[in-house]
């Protein structure tokens, strides 16, 4: 009896961290959502030694081997694994965390050993060092707030996940070419950084947990805009030292100004950038909204693509034949 696992998930949306520098106070926390593309797909098959191929292949198979480091990971790691498709690097979106957490998911289930938890799984393959929404939304999907934490090596509480109203679509925009810092960079920028003053983290809570949080739950599409982009807001003026200013670039700059022209309330850069986000109350404002923009400057060289909401987590499928 042959046996094949495949695993596809979302790609996460990072509205902004809440708090980082301040001693004594939890540390990063935020709010973030789960949409459903572009994802990861990838099938695991018998194979008599690891053998990884596709996009991303040579990622993928570093995390198969810290999978088979772990604990609660008990066999040799003898599968072959396609990666089918994946979420571009570094744009924002949250494509080595779900890479990297569909790898771990993917050979626990072919496998069949006994789940791991929340903290076991991300920490199998890295994951959750700062920001934990990746890890929710591969689990849960939907909109997440997470508390941050006091401790490096703890995981970040999750504080609620409610589901995204299905009629919402978000519209994705980035320009051609261009990434966001990880890595050392991040690791450096957060360094370098300037503490977030009290004050600023306790008004981002106060938009998580009184404005779009209740607004999503609501189905308040125009309240859950208008708290949304206050909050990118205070978000990205965090950063403003390191990256020039509340977006990441003139660039990312225009295109939040004439989305906003456009009527859309709700604009925010997704983590470091350059992905710059949108939220529509329906799929039609979303399809008139997208043919404006690309009419623009701003929209000529940008990508661009209408998703919906995810409101599941990864879908773990075992096939045996």
């Amino acid at each position: 009896m042959s046996r094949r696992v495949e695993v596809t998930t979302g790609s996460r949306l990072h509205f902004g961290m809440m708090s980082f520098g301040t001693p004594g106070v939890r540390q990063f926390g935020g709010v973030g959502a789960m949409v459903d593309g572009p994802g990861v797909r990838l099938r695991i098959t018998a194979a008599e030694s690891l053998l990884v191929t596709g996009e991303q292949a040579m990622a993928a198979r570093r995390y198969a081997e810290a999978v088979a480091q772990a604990d609660w990971f008990t066999h040799t790691p003898n599968c072959r694994i396609d990666v089918l498709t994946t979420v571009p690097a570094h744009v924002g979106l949250g494509s080595g965390t779900q890479l990297a957490l569909a790898i771990a998911a993917g050979l626990n289930a072919f496998f069949d050993c006994q789940p791991p938890t929340t903290e076991q799984l991300a920490h199998a393959v890295g994951r959750g060092r700062r920001s934990a929404i990746g890890m929710y939304g591969f689990l849960y999907g939907g909109l997440i707030v997470e508390a941050g934490k006091f401790d490096d090596c703890q995981m970040s509480p999750l504080i609620s996940r409610v589901s995204i109203p299905c009629d919402w679509r978000f519209l994705l925009v980035r320009p051609e070419n261009r990434q966001g810092i990880s890595g050392e960079t991040e690791r450096q920028a957060f360094e370098k950084l300037p503490p977030v003053p009290t004050e600023t983290t306790a008004a981002m809570c106060q938009e998580a947990l009184l404005g779009m949080l209740p607004a999503a739950l609501q189905g308040d599409p125009a309240g859950f805009s208008e708290s949304l982009y206050r909050f990118g807001q205070q978000a990205g003026n965090c950063y403003a030292q390191w990256q020039g200013g509340t977006y990441a670039s003139g660039e990312l700059t225009k295109i939040v100004a004439e989305l906003r022209r456009q009527g859309v309330a709700g604009v925010a850069q997704s983590s470091w950038g350059p992905t710059v986000f949108a939220v529509t109350e329906s799929p039609g404002q979303a399809e008139d909204v997208l043919a404006r923009f690309r009419r623009t400057a701003a929209g000529h060289r940008a990508l661009c693509e209408i998703v919906h909401p995810r409101n599941h987590g990864a879908t773990i499928v075992v096939y045996t034949d």
